[in-house]
Parts: C-alpha cells; sequence; structure tokens
C-alpha cells in the first residue's frame, strides 16, 4: 500500500483562465462566465493547502504565466508545472513565488536536475506514461529528490509492485511527497 501518497488538488491554466483539456475549453461557472482562478484556487487551498497548477502555455508555447502564478501565490502554496525545458525556467518559478517547481524529465535531463539541486530543494519530479525509468527515479532519490507527481495512482501502484519484485527496493520509504494528479 501506498502510505506516503497524498492526492493534491489540481487545476489547469491557459491565457489566464481555468482550463479543461479534455474538453479543449475554458471552465466556467454557474452563470455561464469563466470560472476566477483565484477564487479556486483560494477554495482549494482549504482543503489540502497546496495546488498542484498546470501552466499549459508553459507546456504547449513555453510561454509560462509568470505574472498570473505570481498573483496565485497570495492565495495558496503552490507547486507548479510549466514543463520547464531549461534550469532558468524552473528558477522563474521558484521566484514568483511557487513552493515547488515541478520537472519534467523529458525536458531536463539527469544533469540539470543535479545542478538545479546543488541550489535548491524546491523540484518535483513529474513521471509520465509507460516509460518511467525506475533506475533514473532511483538515482534522483540518492540525490535527495523526495517529491514526484504521477498521473494514476493505480498505475504507480502496479509499477512498484513490479518495481519491488524485479529490484528488490521499495521506492516508497525514501519518498516524502509523491502525489497524483487528481482533485
Amino acid at each position: 500500500m501506498l502510505d506516503h501518497a497524498v492526492n493534491i488538488p489540481y487545476i489547469e491554466i491557459r491565457d489566464g483562465f481555468l482550463w479543461n483539456s479534455n474538453k479543449e475549453e475554458i471552465i466556467k461557472d454557474e452563470n455561464n462566465e469563466p470560472e476566477d482562478p483565484f477564487y479556486i484556487v483560494d477554495k482549494l487551498s482549504k482543503i489540502s493547502g497546496i495546488v498542484y497548477i498546470i501552466d499549459i502555455n508553459g507546456i504547449e508555447d513555453n510561454s509560462p504565466q509568470l505574472d498570473l502564478l505570481q498573483e496565485l501565490t497570495e492565495y495558496s502554496k503552490l507547486w507548479v508545472d510549466t514543463s520547464p525545458r531549461r534550469v532558468e525556467d524552473i528558477y522563474d518559478v521558484l521566484i514568483v513565488g511557487a513552493m515547488k517547481s515541478i520537472i519534467n524529465t523529458n525536458y531536463i535531463k539527469k544533469e540539470g536536475i543535479m545542478k538545479i539541486f546543488e541550489d535548491t530543494i524546491n523540484i518535483g519530479i513529474r513521471l509520465e506514461g509507460d516509460d518511467i525509468d525506475y533506475k533514473g527515479i532511483r538515482s534522483l532519490q540518492d540525490l535527495g529528490i523526495d517529491t514526484f507527481v504521477v498521473e494514476d495512482y493505480n498505475k504507480l501502484s502496479k509499477e512498484l509492485y513490479f518495481l519491488t519484485e524485479k529490484m528488490d527496493i521499495d521506492i516508497m520509504e525514501k519518498c516524502k511527497g509523491i502525489i497524483y494528479r487528481g482533485a
């Protein structure tokens, strides 16, 4: 059982609006007006204390919404995922006030992560798809990184079972902050 897993609520933001990637549309309130991201972040913060923000502009266009993110940090502690491509992109997210910058290892490799981790511990690693490299996770843990974001809790538990059987290690023992996306 994954006792260390935590469900942190998340929102997606695109062009300053709450975004529903599944429907490719702006999320609207009961009056059919765009939902206020500040209201939602404040509300979610009261539930968990942390909100995970997926910045679609950062992910798709490499153009994170730093001004908006800075304002949102006044409402909650934020973990922000902009799919940073360069080390400087991670620092930008942290400078505007995010508690953690979430890194996608498709864009920044282990050497870059090691460089960042020398200066800050405020990073997490997003693990995606079927290509999760457990040896890579283990080496990141050895550096001291203890926050990993995954999309599917059930899939993770199956893969961790495989991991413990195959490699005789328990990745959960050293992780403080494994989360999965979901509200």
